[in-house]
């Protein structure tokens, strides 16, 4: 960031989000956190700035990310009411993520939430040409059977197992 900024090299929004993945990769959220920050401060004083871009949809799912593989369950939901606010579009791996959230700390209204949200989401289409990066965590387009039962756990832990049960 500040080699960025120190030097006036414009940086794409692409450019930040592969920081915060690797930050997120390495478990580290307060650097993936500080990083969106910035953007979001960058954006906040000068919305017109060619070098440091908004964050966009996958800048705060990877935030995300790097919450939930660090264990930081109330970090993941508050971001992601971020996104909501902002108009943000929460794709079904940030849904997961914010399930896994509602289950760890035992929300279960929020949990039966994120669940009805990720039964609403569009179709994934393909964008790789049919291509596969090894690794990538695959798009969801629907609750699968782990976002059912991290729903369901929410519940249980939550004292609301009759709404766990109907799921």
């Amino acid at each position: 960031r500040e080699a960025v900024e120190d030097n006036e090299l414009p940086m794409n929004v692409v450019g930040f989000n592969a920081a915060i993945s690797a930050c997120a990769q390495a478990g580290d959220w307060q650097n993936a956190i500080s990083i969106l920050s910035r953007m979001e401060e960058a954006t906040r004083e000068n919305p017109s700035s060619y070098l440091v871009p908004p964050p966009d949809g996958i800048t705060y799912g990877t935030v995300l990310a790097a919450c939930e593989r660090a264990e930081q369950w109330e970090l993941v939901l508050k971001y992601a009411r971020e996104m909501t606010m902002k108009s943000l579009d929460l794709d079904g791996i940030a849904v997961t993520s914010c399930l896994h959230a509602c289950q760890q700390l035992g929300l279960a209204d929020e949990a039966l939430r994120y669940l009805e949200i990720m039964k609403s989401l569009p179709d994934v289409v393909e964008q790789t040409a049919r291509l596969e990066r090894t690794g990538a965590r695959k798009p969801l387009s629907g609750p699968d059977a782990v976002a059912y039962r991290l729903a369901i756990s929410a519940c249980a832990r939550g004292g609301a197992w009759k709404e766990g049960i109907r799921l």
